[in-house]
């Protein structure tokens, strides 16, 4: 837009604003088109409801993740807003002194994760193949743009996939309301926590020789519970609760005119599924006393599986309970034992307990079936293993045997670790069928093994190249030497 050009867009514009005083009409102030166009990036055009430069349509800073990758705020800024199919729209930046440059699609940069292209002065307008939600972000110290299609659904381990991928929503556009709604309905959720996301955690676009990495969920504002009336949400917030395990009707809001998402559930009935037990618990001859049981087996980020490192001798007869007491117990018929678990520990039925024919350290492992309540009891070798930058696999365990933990011979010796090949935090997991390693994550915390179990990160403790792991699960001791 030319200087000239400019200055009659600003006299029509305050002819048409003076004709409209007096109205009694009360007009948000984010809904305004900009008369004198403020410093900053701007999105324009007839794919959008922007027709002008309006405060609504200015991109602002992005929700940066990780510190350590973070940039100058400015020199990354995102609009998430409703696009069309028809039509096609234009970046509008404007500098210090007033001056405007409208930018449309220059060459490539990336294809991965979304498609990354500079921004070419008076180049082709920008389109998309389908209506829907969009985050734009540009790239301001490079001058290129990322077109993101947000497509967010729930995760978490209130939801049936967990923490593993998102149940995607529904999508529509209230373009009188400027209201994006997405929505799920009929869900069951379980009575525990959930966000919302639609790619991964977080996305990484070019950034000069490398990248910069930005949240692709969205939070509370705190920990707090999501109920029946909208509550705020931002960028990377805090997981939300659910008070009640149930159906749900769930709805996240984005209002195009303030950029806020709110989100609400709406409980619409009881649960259709069988209740995931909340702990495990393992009894054994000869004194079969819930007295001497313990803690139980250790919860994963699983719903309804369970593990344990245990050393069972030779005619040992072991039962499972999801409570501390009979009734409700289960045994070698109701166990679902897969057959390379009966050959591995030579297990025998004895009056409905599991008989033990091998003596050996097992990893044990329970699986309650979400579908109708039953369970699955695996007896496997103890795989233990590094994980980390203290390991030779790395983030991946299970990719170099050196990172495995060496097996004692005995009811009472240690598990070691192979040499942490660097300085760094102390990350160890077993793996389990089904589970991702920080699923069943587990540290040395004050000379005692402390199980992640369901919980969130552990605080690891500092470890030096050259020193080695020992546990000792008879006891649940463990030492760093």
């Amino acid at each position: 837009m030319t200087k000239n050009m400019k200055k009659i867009f600003q006299y029509m514009t305050a002819f048409l604003l003076i004709l409209t005083v007096g109205s009694g009409c009360e007009e948000n102030d984010n809904w305004k088109i900009v008369t004198d166009t403020q410093p900053g990036v701007y999105v324009t055009g007839d794919a959008l409801i922007y027709s002008a430069a309006a405060t609504s349509s200015a991109l602002k800073a992005v929700t940066q993740d990780m510190e350590d990758s973070a940039v100058e705020a400015s020199s990354v800024t995102g609009i998430y807003t409703w696009i069309k199919s028809e039509g096609s729209f234009t970046v509008l930046k404007v500098d210090a002194e007033g001056n405007e440059v409208s930018y449309g699609k220059g060459t490539a940069v990336a294809s991965s994760p979304f498609e990354t292209v500079t921004l070419q002065a008076d180049g082709p307008a920008f389109t998309v193949t389908s209506d829907g939600l969009y985050y734009v972000v540009t790239n301001n110290t490079d001058n290129q743009v990322t077109i993101i299609p947000a497509q967010f659904g729930i995760i978490g381990d209130a939801t049936k996939d967990g923490w593993n991928s998102e149940t995607v929503m529904s999508q529509s556009f209230d373009e009188n309301q400027a209201i994006v709604e997405m929505k799920l309905t009929n869900t069951e959720l379980d009575k525990k926590s959930m966000k919302f996301r639609y790619h991964d955690w977080g996305i990484e676009i070019p950034y000069g020789s490398g990248t910069v990495k930005f949240h692709s969920n969205v939070g509370g504002l705190e920990a707090i519970s999501l109920g029946a009336t909208f509550t705020e949400c931002k960028a990377g917030g805090e997981n939300f609760a659910i008070d009640q395990r149930g159906m749900y009707e769930i709805t996240l809001q984005l209002d195009l005119r303030t950029g806020i998402f709110k989100a609400k559930t709406v409980r619409t009935g009881d649960s259709q599924a069988p209740v995931m037990p909340e702990n495990m618990y393992m009894i054994s001859s000869p004194t079969w006393n819930w007295s001497d049981v313990g803690e139980g087996l250790v919860k994963t980020h699983v719903d309804g599986k369970f593990w344990s490192v245990q050393y069972l001798p030779a005619d040992a007869e072991i039962k499972f309970c999801p409570v501390k007491e009979w009734g409700g117990d289960f045994g070698y018929t109701a166990a679902n034992l897969p057959q390379t678990s009966i050959e591995l520990a030579g297990l025998t039925d004895n009056g409905g307990n599991i008989k033990i024919g091998t003596a050996d350290w097992y990893l044990i492992v329970v699986t309650t079936s979400p579908s109708d309540g039953s369970y699955t009891v695996e007896f496997l070798e103890p795989e233990i293993w590094l994980v980390g930058d203290i390991a030779s696999g790395g983030w991946s365990p299970g990719n170099n045997p050196v990172d495995k933990f060496t097996v004692p011979t005995d009811a009472t010796g240690e598990f070691v670790s192979p040499a942490f090949i660097s300085d760094g935090k102390l990350r160890m997991s077993v793996v389990i069928p089904g589970a991702e390693w920080w699923q069943t994550e587990f540290n040395i915390i004050d000379g005692n093994i402390v199980y992640r179990g369901n919980g969130g990160d552990q605080d690891a403790p500092q470890v030096t190249a050259g020193q080695k792991a020992y546990l000792k699960f008879s006891d649940g001791a463990g030492r760093i030497q």
